[in-house]
């Protein structure tokens, strides 16, 4: 006898449109890539939702120290702290 399948209600995704450049942000990694001479083998990718503005930092990791230094140091300190990442 078989079971009956039910599917898994979902809620609907809800989409936010950001009204101003900087006020939502996205981050995406790339790497690990060849390592240069400054040490480092990752980039953080920030993209603006508003501008498509793309902001690239070179990091030597993906931990959370390492990139939540950069970050604040390379990003929110041009920019300011966005309303939505």
């Amino acid at each position: 006898m078989k079971k009956s399948v039910r599917p898994t209600p979902r809620h609907p995704l809800t989409l936010y449109h950001a009204s101003c450049p900087m006020e939502s942000v996205h981050p995406d990694f790339l790497g690990p890539l060849p390592r240069t001479k400054a040490g480092n083998e990752h980039v953080l990718m920030i993209v603006d939702q508003f501008s498509k503005w793309v902001e690239c930092l070179p990091l030597p990791s993906q931990t959370a120290k390492v990139t939540a230094s950069a970050v604040v140091r390379e990003f929110f300190s041009r920019f300011g702290c966005p309303v939505q990442i």
